[in-house]
């Protein structure tokens, strides 16, 4: 490097210089690797694609989850869906009411409600609301991009043990309400819902969601149209 200014003989470089070009050199490499390897991280991590309302229903007859959407222009594959009840460490499979385990495809045109059949078959009343904790649904499927979907939801009932406990209470003193089993008449509809701290990313024909939810403000909703 010495010849490289003027083309002419120069003294060697000290060991000082050459200690900085070294450290110079080292740091180019780090600074250049970590940034390539975020944005290849950022680039593959996989844009989030549905939301789950705040809270689900149950009535006598059906319990109702509802799921959208968040981009209209994506299609969902092979969306299967699986919803399971846990009571006191007992864990229940809860079909769809369709009678099979999810749907060939959805667009982000309408939400998706899906239901299961409280009768006499259903684990939820051989078993008893009351005792029933927590709701849990998964939903995997392929977007319209070839990339793989995943997402999940828990509801816990207001008047399970998990719900009374002080650590639970903690988890969400700060935030909004938790995500709730919720009991009432209820119709079902395609109108979009809420969910805390929309970013407004919806549709562009929608209104404005946008919402910062706080403790005494309730999360808005519900998943579908309660009517009392």
């Amino acid at each position: 490097s010495d010849s490289i200014y003027g083309w002419q003989e120069r003294a060697p470089s000290t060991k000082p210089e050459v200690a900085m070009l070294a450290l110079l050199g080292w740091a180019h490499w780090l600074l250049l690797s970590v940034a390539g390897a975020v944005i290849v991280a950022r680039a593959l991590k996989p844009l989030q694609q549905v939301v789950f309302a705040p809270d689900c229903v149950y009535n006598d007859e059906f319990l109702s989850i509802r799921m959208m959407i968040l981009r209209r222009h994506v299609i969902l594959y092979d969306l299967q869906v699986r919803i399971q009840a846990f009571a006191g460490g007992e864990i229940m499979d809860l079909p769809l009411s369709t009678g099979t385990t999810g749907y060939a495809r959805w667009t982000g045109v309408f939400p998706l409600t899906m239901k299961h059949n409280i009768d006499e078959n259903s684990p939820i009343t051989k078993k008893g609301m009351d005792k029933i904790t927590n709701i849990a649904v998964t939903v995997t499927a392929i977007d319209s991009d070839g990339k793989p979907v995943y997402a999940v939801a828990e509801y816990y009932n207001p008047r399970g043990w998990i719900a009374g406990r002080p650590e639970f209470q903690g988890w969400f003193a700060k935030k909004a309400c938790y995500p709730r089993m919720l009991r009432g008449r209820f119709g079902d509809q395609f109108r979009f819902f809420k969910v805390p701290n929309d970013s407004g990313m919806r549709h562009p024909s929608m209104p404005e969601t946008t919402q910062q939810a706080t403790v005494n403000e309730p999360v808005t909703g519900p998943p579908v149209f309660l009517l009392d």
